[in-house]
């Protein structure tokens, strides 16, 4: 068993691809430290997309939605990675806020912070901010 597997039981549906991540940072400390920096840049992101979204600032929203298509990547998260990149996309050259995707794409990115804190947790390398905040319900 090594830190990204978490345990030898059967696996849940996961939002990450922990293999990827592991192929992708070979040693633990650097996957702690993304997972870690990961966490802090992005706990508020999926009410601050519910929040640009009722304001309709499609600036800050392009903004926002590009550095998740990033970070997930990198995160191995493939599908909130692909809602971000298609989100991205209509926005750039459809013009257009698809607000049901961006809603997907909140929801979906809450439950990568939720699957990232439960791997963090064990290890006591975080004390979740998670655990009690509502936003991310």
């Amino acid at each position: 068993m090594n830190f990204l597997s978490g345990s030898d039981a059967p696996a849940e549906v996961s939002y990450v691809d922990w293999a990827s991540l592991e192929r992708t940072l070979r040693k633990t400390d650097s996957q702690i430290q993304f997972l870690r920096n990961f966490m802090d840049n992005y706990v508020n992101a999926p009410a601050t997309l519910r929040a640009l979204l009722q304001s309709q600032d499609s600036d800050g929203l392009h903004r926002l939605v590009h550095r998740i298509n990033g970070a997930t990547a990198f995160l191995c998260a493939t599908q909130t990675q692909q809602q971000a990149k298609d989100i991205e996309v209509q926005m750039v050259y459809a013009e257009v806020l698809p607000d049901a995707q961006i809603y997907a794409l909140a929801d979906n990115l809450a439950h990568v912070l939720h699957e990232v804190a439960a791997r963090l947790r064990p290890m006591r390398l975080i004390e979740s901010p998670l655990a009690h905040d509502h936003r991310l319900s």
